[in-house]
């Protein structure tokens, strides 16, 4: 599923697939929606992101497809009408894709997990929603979760991984290369993440959720993306989902994350 504002009229539509069939529901006034099946897809994708990947001016959608070992571009135009659907093969099974101007050319670029390879891919962008052949990383282990940021305030956007009892970062070295990655460990099983700058100090720090656990880990930023301590928050309910906002306008986030029998928002002093 993904939420973006499709036509341009500032409201958050939605698009999902239902049965192999994209659908787009368009916000209309004050969360009613029309509903539109755009296009018929081959498979069903695992993730799918909206991002304007040819520079048109609008948004087309980035899918996954894990079993098939590509990723697919869907152009549609800000009517909700399909134009085309292109296939970038992948080195193997994708697990987690983001999509993010890597090298500073104002193109958005594909970021892949190669789940049998230990690798990631970049797929660059040829200016046009096209990609050159992917440029591989070592990640020394299979990657549950991807996420990008500058973790080190040098304005270029690095790439943090978690695999089992381990998170990593790769520092963009610029020109498109990365470091190796920088680890770090710890003693529980994580696959999902949240950045964002937990204690307002203009660095951001690493929220992890660990499996099956009533709650939650904060690594935080030191200085310059290293980690030195964390903090372990009880929440007396196993999260199955985690964002970060600021509910209350008070220049400090909140965590809110979704348990089995509702949502509650953590507010805490770091």
């Amino acid at each position: 599923m993904v939420v973006a504002d499709i036509n341009k009229d500032n409201r958050s539509d939605i698009a999902l697939v239902l049965e192999k069939d994209l659908h787009v529901f368009l916000n209309t006034d004050v969360g009613k929606f029309t509903h539109h099946i755009v296009h018929s897809l081959i498979w069903i994708p695992l993730f799918m992101v909206a991002v304007d990947i040819n520079r048109d001016n609008k948004l087309d959608i980035i899918a996954m497809y894990s079993s098939q070992c590509r990723i697919s571009v869907i152009f549609i135009d800000d009517t909700y009408t399909f134009i085309d659907q292109t296939y970038i093969e992948t080195k193997s099974r994708p697990s987690n894709i983001a999509v993010i101007d890597v090298n500073e050319d104002n193109n958005p670029d594909i970021i892949v997990t190669n789940y049998e390879m230990n690798t990631i891919g970049i797929l660059f962008n040829n200016e046009n929603g096209t990609f050159i052949n992917q440029k591989t990383y070592l990640t020394d282990d299979i990657a549950y979760s991807l996420d990008t940021a500058d973790m080190n305030n040098d304005n270029k956007i690095d790439i943090i991984l978690v695999w089992d009892g381990i998170f990593a970062i790769l520092f963009n070295l610029g020109n498109s290369k990365f470091s190796a990655p920088v680890k770090y460990f710890f003693d529980f099983r994580s696959t999902h993440l949240i950045i964002a700058d937990v204690n307002a100090d203009n660095k951001l720090d690493i929220i992890f959720l660990p499996v099956n656990e009533e709650k939650i880990f904060i690594y935080f930023n030191k200085n310059n993306g290293i980690f030195t301590d964390f903090k372990t928050f009880q929440i007396n309910n196993v999260p199955k989902q985690v964002t970060m906002a600021d509910i209350d306008n008070d220049g400090k986030m909140e965590v809110i994350f979704r348990h089995n029998w509702g949502i509650k928002i953590l507010t805490f002093n770091c």
